[in-house]
């Protein structure tokens, strides 16, 4: 691969590059895909409000309004403050490997000089520490996402490593990097040990094999969504094959051959055409968002072939509990059993009933954050907000 002058190399997108290098071709201005994410301003909302939890070592998440209306989340609040709390059981958990004043959302950069060009490492180290008594440098990295396999951030967690031991000019009384994966979902971590002399190396493996890569060698994966090269002929390739695959399918029949027993003929088809799938799935999705944006932005469109719109749809009707189960019971004879087989209650009615048991020493604001807190992980529950939805008619 022909790589000249200073190239860019993101921690979190380590795995992406090590399985198609020629992500790191296409890096010029006008050739970056902008994909809106929703779980990426989620995760960014987390972090923010992470940080403020371990600087000021909270026991429970600060007031929220503050960050929602940052980063324009205030419709997920729920989603957001289970989030924050799971932040405080982890650290609560963690903290035993920093000092009572770690680095924090620390940016960590380095430049490796190559044969031709410069890689620049950069990655950010959401807690970050160097414990000299136990010969160790810590790194925490808050995961907002759903749990997976360690085994795929392998390559982010080896440039973590390399950049905190840049960071302290690799001091050779430091022997090893430990690095936490906290996964605020699921409130588990990943805790991983590495030795120092284990990241150069790979770093220089890693590094020859991009170096060797054909300049036309694409490796389409389900990591094409976030890549910036715009137009991919391995990614067009893969949708054109997967679209040629699926549309004779089109009836319900089965497109992977199978044995009398009806286990597939070829298992790594039916690989295959999962990641076509999963490839096509997410062109349309990105599309869909850009064509909501359209239709918010200039409204219902007309033209020969009919029109398109949004429609928005408003949320559940919420009821008083107090003033609707006696109602039902007396005009339709439901019994106490249905009632509790039948009814969901709302969020806000349970805290009006809970408001004003908080223990003596506890101020009102702590106890309702906390008590929505668990709730939110005891029921799983999650807000059920209005949405808008297309609507098409021909013409």
């Amino acid at each position: 691969m022909n790589l000249s002058g200073v190239v860019r190399l993101r921690a979190s997108e380590a795995g992406a590059v090590f399985s198609c290098p020629s992500m790191l071709t296409a890096r010029t201005e006008g050739s970056i895909i902008d994909i809106e994410n929703e779980f990426a301003e989620v995760g960014s909302c987390v972090h923010a409000v992470a940080k403020v939890i371990v600087q000021q070592n909270l026991p429970l998440p600060p007031d929220l309004d503050p960050f929602l209306f940052e980063f324009g989340l205030t419709d997920k609040r729920d989603e957001i403050g289970y989030l924050s709390w799971q932040v405080c059981q982890t650290w609560a958990k963690m903290k035993k490997y920093f000092t009572d004043s770690p680095e924090v959302e620390q940016q960590l950069e380095s430049f490796i000089e190559r044969d031709g060009y410069t890689v620049q490492l950069r990655g950010r180290g959401d807690v970050f520490d160097v414990i000299r008594g136990k010969n160790t440098v810590y790194v925490l990295d808050w995961k907002s996402g759903i749990l997976t396999d360690e085994k795929a951030h392998l390559p982010q967690l080896m440039i973590y490593g390399y950049l905190a031991m840049d960071a302290i000019d690799w001091d050779p009384e430091i022997t090893k990097v430990s690095i936490i994966l906290a996964w605020v979902r699921e409130g588990e971590t990943t805790h991983k040990v590495f030795p120092v002399e284990a990241f150069k190396p790979w770093m220089d493996e890693k590094l020859s094999r991009v170096e060797s890569w054909p300049d036309n060698k694409f490796n389409p994966t389900k990591r094409c969504s976030y890549c910036h090269r715009w137009p991919c002929e391995g990614r067009e390739d893969m949708a054109q094959s997967g679209i040629r695959m699926f549309l004779p399918a089109a009836d319900g029949t089965d497109i992977i051959e199978r044995q009398p027993s009806g286990y597939p003929a070829n298992p790594e088809q039916m690989f295959k055409a999962y990641m076509q799938w999963k490839l096509i799935k997410n062109i349309g999705e990105q599309w869909e968002k850009q064509l909501r944006i359209d239709l918010k932005k200039f409204g219902t469109m007309e033209g020969e072939f009919g029109s398109i719109g949004l429609v928005d749809v408003k949320g559940r009707m919420a009821l008083n509990a107090r003033k609707t189960i006696p109602i039902i019971q007396k005009d339709f004879g439901v019994t106490d059993e249905e009632i509790l087989d039948a009814t969901s209650l709302s969020k806000k009615g349970i805290m009006t009933a809970i408001r004003g048991h908080n223990p003596e020493g506890v101020s009102k604001k702590d106890f309702e954050q906390h008590a929505e807190a668990v709730l939110l992980e005891a029921t799983a529950a999650k807000r059920n907000p209005g949405y808008s939805r297309i609507i098409t008619k021909q013409a």
